[in-house]
């Protein structure tokens, strides 16, 4: 009996450890280039051999790791896949590791867009851009024109329709401007997250764009013109020379432009009484801006940036009104801002890796305005304004089991702004006076975030932040004036993602965000500003800030397709409301004020693909249902709108582009801004084995009239833009480098606060 009972503990013994085979420990590992650099978004699929199936997927985070669990079976081996680097099959006792290699074959083009274009389970898009034919010829503002959900409408970046967006290079702040001075084929991925968490802060309202630029070294700059002109002549020229050189650990990155320019308004405006009057506005434009980069990697995962620049301006503005007796104002603005930074990364041994970032910027901009307003005579005045800006942000970032990431961090801001109008001697114009006055305040934000992966599908995330803004204002002319505002409030964040289709690319989202929007500080500005003798803006000291919810469902149908609905609430919106002065009732006034209320309805659908071997479209058509309020007043709009973008190849080194908007009629409760719609052609020349490239467009080749009638309290007023929107654009690209390994960089730029008038 003891023996029949050794016997059956033995055998239970090893059933149990037989069982206990068939759970496997969780794997994982981390997928780096052969530099050693992280890769993320890297696919990885876990297989059983001799037949190949597959027991469980994953996906490498921003520091590449990856994390398999709840398996079904013991894997043999991963195959690695990642758009741009050969695939791989590596046996499981390589998983620690896995080291990925560009793939030549890439820079020969392919006809499968879809190839270079990933969407992972967060709903981030993930573009290829070495070997993508929508980089041929292009810059990166161009190219990115060709990405499914983003549109460049003017000067604005939009994805999914919002503007918004934050521009990233190589995890750094850059803007606009500086994409479009940087060759596409300079650019190694692209990524793009149309729903930004706590993460990126409430500046972040319609999406973030991240660029990571080529990796080499040695020596590697290019040499940027473009020039423009409409028919009434020149209208800019900049130079844009950067140069980046790295050897080892350390890079030198510097940018230098200069440029000069014309810059031509003409509205045509027409009042209730009949009257027609053309206000124009020409301002001439002297600009030289430098931006210097150093960097050091004390190893993988640890890294720092000093970088700094100097932006000096020089705008001469003259604007008049042809009726008689009418307002002409004439002004020399002269501005200079310097900045300086540091950024400092690294990653800790805690748990996965805990990655600490900290951010630190300063910035001085300095401002002198001499104004002359003529009218029956003359009165001159001047503007003087000095702004010190300070800028920190740590932020921890740390990865947990199961694909799980939580960070958190604090956003620190602190502004002063001095600003004087001095000069005046007689009441040329009423409400203009001597002021000087003084604004100075804080923003303090904490926030944390959390995400993780639910099974191989599902993705989730969730933020909160909280919001405090103290801003004092000192009236240094009458100190009965003096006022305190603080704005407070918590803004949250959700995401929902899941993947239906793996291999198709399809799949849903669900997110929601409550965002808090400040009033910008420049509409609390106590400064009359007279766009006409008759008309003014002034600004509202006891503006509150907007709140709005966002509610967002997405369904990627496949990488060619995708339909998207998006409602949009807003209470204590600010419009710019037109009043009659009460002492003057032939004089108009704007002030900005919180009076509105909104819900706007959008549905879009997206085509983004390559229907033939030379064609690249990204074409987007939506229909909305807008309507504001406020307690006297209801505003409804239904509309429709669209955008293509479109790149023709007609040889390996020559192709063509053409783009197309439009909007129908949309309403507000200060404004009605009519249909509009537009179209552009270009082409692109390649050149001396790819190291020239020269661009031709004619933006606004056609395109209707913008059209705004004010129709607020006893106002109508209706404003046409008669401006020559028509532009030829010359863009000369001449790219050059040194040494095997080469690194395309970019500079960091300091975000500071830009003032907004309160005007039409």
């Amino acid at each position: 009996m003891k023996e029949k009972l050794y016997l059956v503990l033995l055998a239970t013994v090893l059933m149990s450890l037989g069982a206990g085979a068939q759970q496997v420990a969780t794997i994982q590992g981390v997928i780096t280039d052969s530099a050693g650099r992280p890769l993320a978004s890297a696919g990885i699929t876990a297989l059983t051999l001799p037949d190949s199936v597959r027991v469980g997927t994953a996906i490498s985070d921003d520091e590449g790791r990856y994390v398999l669990h709840d398996l079904r079976k013991t894997p043999d081996c991963l195959r690695v896949s990642l758009p741009g680097f050969v695939r791989r099959v590596v046996p499981i006792t390589e998983a620690d590791r896995i080291v990925l290699e560009e793939d030549p074959t890439l820079l020969a083009e392919v006809e499968v867009v879809s190839r270079f274009t990933r969407r992972d389970p967060s709903g981030t898009l993930h573009v290829t851009m070495q070997g993508n034919p929508i980089a041929k010829g292009n810059i990166t503002t161009d190219a990115l024109r060709l990405v499914q959900g983003v549109e460049l409408s003017g000067e604005e970046l939009l994805i999914g329709g919002k503007p918004g967006t934050l521009i990233y290079i190589d995890g750094r702040r850059s803007s606009l401007k500086e994409l479009s001075s940087l060759p596409a084929t300079s650019v190694k991925a692209l990524e793009i997250i149309p729903h930004p968490g706590a993460s990126y802060g409430r500046e972040a309202i319609g999406g973030v764009v991240k660029v990571t630029l080529r990796k080499k070294e040695g020596v590697m700059g290019s040499l940027v013109g473009r020039g423009q002109l409409d028919r009434e002549g020149p209208v800019d020229g900049l130079v844009t020379s950067t140069t980046r050189y790295q050897r080892g650990r350390f890079s030198l990155y510097n940018s230098l432009s200069l440029g000069v320019g014309t810059f031509r308004s003409r509205h045509l405006w027409s009042r209730e009484d009949g009257e027609e009057y053309k206000v124009s506005r020409d301002k001439r434009q002297r600009v030289l801006m430098d931006n210097i980069d150093l960097a050091f990697a004390f190893g993988k995962a640890h890294d720092l940036h000093l970088y700094g620049g100097l932006y000096l301006l020089d705008d001469r503005i003259d604007r008049s009104i042809d009726r008689e007796g009418s307002l002409r104002q004439e002004e020399d603005i002269k501005s200079t801002n310097a900045h300086a930074g540091l950024l400092h990364s690294i990653t800790l041994p805690v748990a996965k890796g805990m990655r600490v970032r900290t951010l630190v910027e300063y910035t001085h901009q300095q401002q002198s305005d001499d104004m002359l307003y003529r009218t029956v005579r003359e009165e001159s005045a001047r503007m003087s304004e000095k702004m010190d800006y300070l800028r920190v942000e740590p932020t921890v970032r740390l990865s947990l089991p199961e694909g799980a990431t939580l960070s958190g961090g604090i956003r620190y801001h602190l502004a002063q702004d001095q600003n004087e109008l001095s000069g005046l001697e007689t009441s040329l114009l009423p409400g203009l006076v001597n002021h000087h006055y003084k604004i100075w305040g804080s923003d303090i934000d904490p926030w944390i975030e959390y995400s993780r992966m639910i099974g191989q599908r599902c993705y989730a995330m969730m933020g909160l932040n909280y919001l405090r803004t103290e801003m004092n204002f000192s009236d240094l002319s009458a100190k009965d004036n003096d006022y305190h505002i603080v704005h407070q409030g918590l803004m949250a964040s959700l995401q929902l993602q899941y993947l239906i289709n793996p291999a198709k690319q399809s799949g849903v989202g669900l997110s929601y965000k409550r965002q808090l929007s400040l009033p910008n500080y420049g509409y609390y500005s106590p400064i009359s500003y007279y766009q006409a003798d008759d008309l003014y803006s002034r600004g509202n000291q006891k503006l509150r800030a907007e709140v709005y919810h966002n509610i967002g469902i997405e369904y990627h149908i496949s990488p060619e397709w995708l339909l998207t609905y998006d409602l949009r609430m807003g209470n204590d919106l600010i419009r710019l409301m037109t009043h009659r002065d009460p002492e003057r009732p032939e004089i108009l006034y704007t002030m900005p004020e919180n009076v509105a209320r909104m819900m706007r309805h959008t549905l879009a659908l997206s085509y983004t693909a390559r229907p033939t071997k030379q064609w690249n479209t990204n074409t987007r058509v939506y229909i909305r249902h807008g309507r504001e309020s406020m307690p006297e007043l209801t505003v409804s709009y239904p509309g429709i709108g669209w955008s293509s973008s479109n790149q023709y190849r007609l040889r390996n080194n020559l192709g063509l582009s053409l783009n197309l908007a439009g909007q129908t009629l949309e309403r507000h409760l200060d404004s009605e801004l009519g249909t509009r719609a537009s179209m552009d052609l270009g082409a692109y020349l390649i050149l001396l084995r790819n190291q020239l490239t020269i661009n031709l467009s004619a933006d606004n080749l056609l395109h209707t009239r913008d059209v705004m009638r004010v129709t607020t309290g006893p106002v109508d007023v209706t404003r046409v833009n008669v401006s020559p929107l028509t532009r030829l654009r010359l863009t000369v690209t001449w790219r050059f480098s040194s040494g095997d390994k080469v690194r395309q960089g970019s500079a960091s730029t300091v975000s500071t606060p830009t003032k907004e008038r309160p005007i039409l």
